[in-house]
């Protein structure tokens, strides 16, 4: 991260970048490739870029590419074609090729010799735009400039808009804030006098079938566990538990069936403090299961059996959760439910006029069918995302993903903060802050595991009651310390941390290096 460059100096840095590589054949990836450590360092050191190497474990040469096109297509059109040609990005090539511009000159636009990309940007100018723009509401296009006018002014104009690009993507990227905290002897942090807030998990409760394993067994063969559990579980269980782990009086509105194992999913809710009273008992039903696959340092695979002819929470189910809600300080809900479910009791949440409690969505696992409607987006508070989740949430799934404008998306939809988990760490975009904020996670042998990321919801949640709902980089910090408390404790019975856990853990964290 350029933590120690100006936003101005910045956009400098990154001109001279590209007014070099306009010059030397465009913007490659072997011209990349050849002075990544010298002179494209700067770029290639961009947080969108790590961040975009690493979501789609690509080299960060081809990252740069990517966030450069990408930075480039959200300019304006002859910006875009001027760049297209400039540094030779082919933005557009298929679409010129669609509208009938001939072969020759969509290479001559992506040819070495910058003369060659020029003269065939002039000679083509007006089929360009018209190739790009739509005819319907497109302005009347000219000729196009001379040779010493776009030289002069409309080529170093188009160049400077996309270093200007880069920088805001880089102060509004993953990573491009980190959350400093100070350490646990804060007392803000510490809750000294910490608030018994009241909680409602909607969600699933199921039984985990869980295969320890020291290798994946190959296509048509199988191999031998050391080691089966079956245990309650399911996100909106274990966010249950987590949330009164941290003291809060908690509710699970879930749907269970009548059996076995039924029994024993409410057995383990009320032992560890949870209030069995809003379960849907289904009688005559099997509890559905999940069949996880797990290595020794926490890898798993899993498949679920939902059994949802049969054991499903209905939006009727919870008609009469509107009392609940109004004496509630807090509303967890997971994807395991039907979409009408979440959407229904979202609008029961609208219709709260006064101290509407605070919304937090796990966005797991993501529908197939659809995505939320515009007016369920906008009664969220928080949505808990993992990259690839992000894309089922669009009402668009773009040909090339990136994590970082589809949160901005979410914001623009109604959302109050999206928090993105990656690799044990988070990344929080919100309405409220300007810029995104990365909280970091502790370095650990073991994998992040979905019981994780349901100690991170519990963790914001905890955390925005004790602050009175304030947001601010501290409930990242708070709830990506009880992430890695999760990830960190995965061999014990309990990995599910209590708040003394997670100030031990902010602390070796936020300890100096």
């Amino acid at each position: 991260m350029h933590t120690t460059i100006s936003s101005g100096r910045l956009e400098i840095v990154l001109l001279h970048i590209l007014e070099h590589f306009r010059s030397t054949g465009g913007l490659t990836f072997s011209g990349l490739q050849s002075c990544r450590g010298e002179l494209a360092a700067p770029l290639l050191d961009l947080a969108a870029v790590r961040r975009y190497a690493g979501a789609h474990d690509v080299a960060l040469t081809t990252g740069a590419l990517a966030v450069v096109a990408q930075c480039a297509g959200e300019l304006r059109p002859t910006d875009q074609i001027v760049l297209d040609a400039a540094l030779s990005l082919r933005l557009h090539s298929e679409r010129y090729a669609r509208s009938g511009i001939s072969r020759q000159t969509i290479r001559q636009l992506s040819d070495r010799e910058l003369d060659r990309r020029h003269r065939a940007l002039l000679n083509d100018w007006r089929s360009l735009h018209e190739a790009l723009l739509d005819a319907s509401d497109a302005p009347p296009i000219g000729s196009g400039p001379s040779e010493n006018s776009f030289r002069g002014t409309i080529e170093p104009t188009a160049l400077r808009s996309l270093a200007r690009q880069l920088v805001h993507r880089e102060l509004n990227s993953v990573g491009s804030a980190t959350s400093s905290p100070s350490s646990s002897t804060d007392p803000d942090h510490q809750h000294a006098k910490r608030t018994r807030g009241r909680i409602i998990v909607v969600g699933a409760a199921v039984m985990d079938a869980v295969f320890r394993i020291r290798d994946l067994p190959r296509w048509e063969t199988s191999i031998e566990a050391h080691d089966l559990t079956f245990s309650p579980g399911g996100k909106g269980l274990t966010q249950a538990v987590a949330a009164a782990r941290l003291g809060h009086r908690v509710s699970l509105v879930a749907a269970i069936t009548d059996d076995r194992f039924g029994a024993e999913i409410v057995n383990y809710l009320r032992a560890n403090d949870v209030d069995t009273s809003l379960l849907k008992i289904v009688p005559g039903a099997d509890t559905p299961f999940t069949g996880v696959l797990e290595m020794d340092r926490g890898d798993s695979l899993a498949t679920y059996w939902r059994n949802e002819n049969e054991v499903r929470l209905d939006p009727w189910d919870c008609d009469e959760l509107v009392s609940e809600l109004l004496d509630c300080d807090a509303v967890l809900m997971t994807f395991e439910v039907p979409r009408e479910t979440v959407e229904h009791n979202l609008a029961l949440l609208r219709d709260i006029d006064d101290a509407r409690p605070l919304t937090i969505v796990t966005a797991a696992q993501p529908y197939a069918d659809a995505t939320l409607s515009a007016d369920a987006f906008q009664q969220i508070d928080y949505v808990v995302a993992h990259p690839w989740e992000l894309r089922c949430l669009r009402s668009t799934s773009p040909q090339h993903f990136d994590p970082d404008p589809s949160a901005r998306e979410l914001l623009k939809m109604g959302v109050g903060s999206v928090c993105v988990l990656l690799r044990g760490a988070c990344t929080m975009y919100s309405r409220s802050a300007e810029h995104a904020v990365q909280a970091p996670g502790l370095a650990s042998s073991y994998k992040e595991s979905a019981t994780a990321r349901d100690a991170f919801c519990a963790a914001l949640a905890d955390d925005l009651i004790q602050s009175g709902r304030r947001f601010s980089p501290r409930a990242t910090t708070w709830a990506s310390a009880a992430m890695s408390c999760a990830i960190a404790d995965y061999p014990l019975k309990v990995s599910l941390p209590s708040p003394r856990r997670i100030e031990t853990m902010l602390a070796r964290i936020t300890q100096p290096a």
